[in-house]
């Protein structure tokens, strides 16, 4: 080092006497012309970087930990060329802060920063502090304790998990430790039909069911062992169908039955011990006026399956609602002998009708005929029972009165209107001669 700064005097007196100002001008230029030149090819950006540095801590004391930091990222402000700064990440920059002699408690402290390349300029930093709150470091051991999610295929079942540990120790801060009760590792069992073995990460978990961040698990992984066995009870349970709606004015539904009648299940005892019957996928009837005939699938319990197929054909008999009613109807008459007249009493007579309601409400009174046979009936005066002709689905239930009073007579055989005679003309005879009294011998008058 002395033998360097004494060669730095004489390397001035060289540059200076011996190669003259000239040089040292020209030097001088060309420095510059090349600083010139590599600005204007490869110029210096300044601006903040794209990602936040996170901050990390050094020399910790003994038997303390860290809690918090707030922030834990830091934006960074640089200034660096053109041609690396389009390759810079995280890795590039380094954000310390130094907790020598720092002790227990929440302190605000200053941040250090290192790049890895010196052509980067750190211009700032934002924030230049972070609070640390550090806490007294706490060990303990928490009972390891699976979820498993799913379940076996029907007609299997698992046991008990096995695990490899089952206790782990919880690392941290005293105020984070003490809230851990369990390490809960999570088991997809899927559709398993043999023994599941998977190695999984622990979570520790507080009394709640609440992850808790901010401390390990030793160790941070359990083996997790669930034996299957092979389960071969089967039951046979009826079918329920499941209707929703209902079906149009007048109609109702009469019964509903499927085909089969019952159903195989597969599962464990305990499973199917609890289990009578199934149901059918919900089935609408809304506004149905015809038997509704469809296949659909049987709903399955959890846990169960079914020995074959899990559809079953649904026959629903919607019919039409049975009623009655009472109309007033004329009496008509067939086969009257020629040469009679009949008369019937009454005229009318009232027909109870009963029949599917949508035909009923259409009928028209026109399409019932109440009529009398009168084959082979003479003169005279009978009780005879009328017949009603209905149209089909339509049944007679009564006719009021049930017989009528029926008058059959003969026809009055119409008298011919005799032709007149000719009147003969009358003889001319001379008209008497009537006295006619005088004045002088007038009848005197009688007072």
């Amino acid at each position: 080092m002395n033998r360097i700064r004494s060669f730095l005097p004489i390397l001035g007196r060289f540059i200076t006497y011996t190669l003259g100002v000239r040089f040292l001008l020209a030097l001088a230029i060309s420095i510059t012309l090349w600083i010139l030149f590599t600005w204007e090819q490869n110029p210096v950006r300044e601006d903040f970087f794209d990602a936040e540095i996170p901050v990390e801590t050094s020399r910790l004391g003994d038997g303390l930990v860290v809690s918090r930091i707030a922030p834990h990222t830091v934006r960074l402000q640089i200034a660096a060329p053109r041609d690396i700064w389009e390759s810079l990440t995280t890795d590039n920059f380094r954000i310390v802060v130094d907790l020598y002699a720092v002790g227990e408690g929440l302190h605000e402290l200053p941040l250090e920063t290192e790049r890895s390349d010196s052509r980067i300029r750190i211009i700032a930093a934002e924030p230049d502090t972070v609070t640390v709150a550090l806490e007294q470091r706490m060990e303990k051991e928490v009972p390891v304790r699976v979820d498993l999610a799913g379940s076996p295929l029907p007609g299997y079942r698992f046991q008990a998990p096995e695990l490899l540990p089952d206790v782990v120790k919880v690392i941290g801060p005293a105020s984070k430790v003490e809230l851990v009760d369990a390490a809960l590792v999570d088991v997809e069992i899927g559709n398993a039909q043999t023994t599941v073995n998977v190695t999984q990460r622990a979570t520790p978990r507080d009394a709640q069911g609440e992850d808790v961040s901010g401390v390990q698990l030793d160790p941070p992984v359990v083996q997790v062992t669930v034996p299957i066995e092979v389960v071969t009870t089967y039951k046979d349970v009826p079918i329920r169908v499941r209707v929703e709606g209902r079906p149009a004015s007048d109609y109702w539904i009469s019964r509903y039955f499927t085909q089969p009648a019952s159903a195989t299940l597969v599962g464990s005892p305990e499973e199917l011990d609890g289990i009578d019957f199934v149901f059918t996928e919900l089935i609408r009837v809304d506004g149905a006026t015809q038997t509704v005939a469809t296949i659909v699938e049987l709903e399955r319990p959890p846990r169960i399956g079914f020995a074959g197929s899990n559809e079953v054909a649904v026959i629903i008999d919607v019919l039409p609602i049975m009623t009655s009613v009472e109309i007033e109807v004329a009496v008509t008459h067939v086969n009257l002998q020629p040469g009679m007249a009949v008369t019937v009493d009454p005229p009318t007579v009232s027909v109870t009708l009963s029949g599917p309601a949508p035909v009923l409400r259409t009928l028209q009174a026109s399409s019932v005929i109440v009529s009398l046979n009168l084959s082979g009936v003479g003169p005279g005066t009978y009780a005879l029972t009328p017949n009603a002709s209905t149209p089909p689905e339509v049944t007679v239930d009564q006719i009021d009165p049930p017989q009528l009073r029926v008058v059959v007579s003969a026809s009055p055989t119409p008298v011919p209107t005799p032709e007149p005679t000719p009147t003969p003309a009358p003889t001319e005879e001379p008209l008497p001669v009537t006295p006619t009294p005088s004045s002088e011998a007038s009848v005197p008058l009688r007072r």
